[in-house]
């Protein structure tokens, strides 16, 4: 997720030279006050994940996240370490490795999960910190909150008993999230039609893998495709999680203006936000996680709601919910009906997006 912040530029590849690339506009761990960042080296998962790291290491990974920042030598020094061979034929951080030479891949969020035990110390301090923790949290509350989300939109509609309650999983991955809702929800399974659309194969693959072992196969479908492209019906409702954590605001807006299409009239499309609180508490892992290129946009509190009126939608603002320690906002909007005001307003929204 994101383009890699520091890449090996192939002019160099025989000698083995990492090449920064510069940051853009975004916040990031620099912009965290000093005191945080070094209140966050004193933090449990802080202590743990420098204590495992060989001195010089430890060393330059303080100096990059307090004082010379990524494209220093301190943090290219991190980043080499992070994607050396142990000796035993594996890098020092599995995760790393991943996500350096593939930043879309989900492969990362087993591990989140807890669907796979991390395979290096490096990994488990990198799990053990707040912001990944959260990553786990935001499943968990997607189990807990959606299914009252789903029954109260299936009366809002008036759905007949018999028809399902659609929705569109956009960018789904594994889709654990629901996979994992409808088996604690049995009673759900016969008012939803749950689509995973991913254009990743081996994703959806292995999530279809997860719901026939757990039973709950016959509430889904796996569309292997880009959602652009997938024109069987519109949903009531679609799920966008995770997908503007790593996208600057502007791009959120024209996304979230382009798949609000796929909605019915006064259907609701739930999207996540990584907020900017996860930064504040967690500098160490954003500088980790821009070292392997898999860069955040945080937003700030009232921005989702934002997104969603400048799209052009209602934003639900009561029906929002937050992860447990607030690192992840799941943003509630619906798709209003159209009118000739509501399309001039579309018009100085759309103005308004463009300035951002």
């Amino acid at each position: 997720m994101g383009h890699s912040a520091i890449r090996i530029d192939s002019r160099n590849e025989k000698e083995g030279v990492l090449v920064p690339k510069k940051r853009k506009g975004t916040k990031n761990f620099m912009d965290v006050s000093l005191e945080l960042r070094k209140k966050d080296f004193e933090s449990k998962a802080g202590r743990y994940f420098v204590d495992i790291l060989p001195v010089g290491v430890q060393k330059s990974l303080k100096r990059a996240v307090l004082e010379t920042g990524i494209e220093s030598e301190d943090g290219l020094k991190w980043l080499k370490h992070a994607l050396s061979d142990n000796g035993n034929g594996h890098p020092n951080s599995p995760i790393a490795r991943g996500v350096y030479e593939d930043p879309y891949n989900p492969r990362a969020f087993k591990y989140l999960y807890g669907e796979e035990d991390a395979l290096s110390e490096m990994d488990k301090g990198y799990i053990f910190t707040s912001g990944a923790h959260a990553i786990y949290l935001r499943l968990q509350s997607i189990i807990e909150k959606l299914p009252d989300v789903i029954k109260k939109e299936r009366r809002k509609l008036k759905l007949k008993k018999s028809e399902k309650f659609v929705i569109f999983n956009i960018g789904a991955a594994y889709g654990l999230d629901t996979i994992y809702m409808m088996v604690e929800h049995p009673e759900l399974a016969d008012k939803v039609e749950i689509v995973h659309i991913d254009p990743d194969e081996d994703s959806l693959v292995c999530g279809m893998k997860y719901a026939e072992k757990l039973g709950v196969i016959k509430s889904f479908k796996f569309v292997t495709e880009k959602v652009e492209n997938y024109e069987k019906g519109k949903a009531h409702m679609i799920l966008f999680i995770g997908m503007f954590c790593p996208t600057p605001t502007r791009q959120c807006i024209f996304t979230l203006k382009f798949i609000k299409k796929f909605l019915v009239e006064n259907g609701v499309v739930i999207f996540s936000t990584v907020q900017e609180k996860m930064l504040m508490e967690g500098p160490i892992l954003d500088f980790i996680m821009w070292t392997y290129g898999w860069r955040m946009y945080f937003k700030a509190d009232d921005e989702p709601g934002q997104i969603a009126t400048l799209a052009g939608l209602k934003h639900e603002k009561a029906m929002d919910w937050e992860d447990e320690i607030g690192h992840n906002r799941m943003t509630v909007a619906r798709n209003p009906k159209p009118s000739v005001l509501g399309r001039v307003g579309d018009v100085f929204k759309l103005v308004k997006a463009l300035v951002l």
